[in-house]
């Protein structure tokens, strides 16, 4: 049996309309900038503004770097003792060739937003506090570039295990210092006024093959097998085309040094590094098309509904 995480019958399924961001789309995310994502948010903040609070953490490259926060109204409670809740901090886009993971998350919280009676999304309205940073790498985003416009590789610039790598057209190359960039002293004070958090969604894209987590602990796992198994049966039934015989999700430790998850780790929170396809395996014809997105989506809502039924 798990001992972490219960497997729960309930499993959310995203609407089958989702918006995709792929070319033939009329949101095309690899030739837009942050300004479509954040559009969904300022939209979402005037028509829910008791919910929702923006905040500009500063910029970088003629960029904004926003954060929103997205909480519910709180129990009256005149005892003394505190109610539980959950603070989940999302970080999307640290790789600005990833915008499917900034638009999937936008889109998480307009289904939360706009359809309260359903019973997961309005579960996770009633009980988490969202704390979002929606485009971490607007330059990348903007040019569709993993690095940002000093070409650092953002995901590689944080102290813990920095590589020192001198090479600028590296692929992985992590700046000259740690947090040298705008971007990743943003994240740090961002995180380090969320040190309460219950945990941090480190949210990417993958170029090929079905969602991953990259994992730090048994924990990581077991989530991972909760979240692929009810997904895999899910999927199989709505998609004829996908194969039975395997679960359509994997894991992978992380071997890399001087990254995002290694600062939160030294901070001792838990983190989660989760990458969704940039096209889904069989049944999507191009990168972040709407059944890329439908998919994508129902990994991150049931990945964050298991864990706070771990916390409640």
């Amino acid at each position: 049996m798990n001992k972490y995480f219960i497997n729960s019958n309930k499993i959310y399924s995203a609407p089958a309309d989702i918006p995709g961001g792929s070319l033939n789309d009329k949101v095309k995310l690899t030739k837009s900038d942050c300004s479509v994502i954040y559009e969904i948010y300022d939209q979402l903040l005037k028509q829910h503004p008791q919910y929702i609070t923006k905040t500009v953490l500063g910029n970088a490259f003629g960029y904004p770097i926003n954060s929103y926060s997205i909480k519910n109204f709180k129990m009256q409670n005149f005892s003394p003792f505190q109610a539980k809740r959950v603070k989940i901090c999302i970080i999307t886009s640290i790789h600005g060739y990833e915008q499917g993971c900034a638009w999937t998350c936008a889109h998480f919280f307009k289904q939360m937003l706009t359809n309260p009676d359903d019973e997961i999304l309005g579960f996770l309205l009633r009980n988490v506090d969202f704390e979002v940073v929606p485009v971490l790498n607007p330059w990348g985003f903007k040019n569709n570039d993993r690095k940002n416009g000093n070409k650092v590789d953002l995901n590689r610039n944080f102290p813990m295990g920095f590589t020192g790598l001198k090479d600028v057209e590296d692929e992985i190359y992590p700046g000259p210092e740690p947090l040298s960039e705008t971007e990743t002293k943003i994240i740090t004070e961002f995180i380090e006024k969320h040190l309460d958090a219950s945990l941090v969604l480190d949210y990417h894209n993958i170029y090929g093959g079905y969602p991953l987590f990259y994992v730090y602990s048994e924990k990581d796992v077991q989530l991972a097998q909760s979240v692929f198994t009810q997904l895999t049966d899910k999927w199989t039934k709505e998609y004829s085309q996908l194969p039975k015989d395997q679960i359509l999700g994997l894991v992978r430790p992380n071997g890399n040094s001087g990254m995002f998850a290694d600062y939160l780790l030294s901070k001792n929170l838990w983190v989660l590094t989760m990458e969704t396809p940039w096209c889904m395996p069989v049944i999507a014809k191009e990168q972040y098309d709407s059944v890329t997105i439908k998919c994508a989506l129902e990994v991150l809502v049931n990945t964050i509904n298991t864990i706070v039924h771990s916390f409640l």
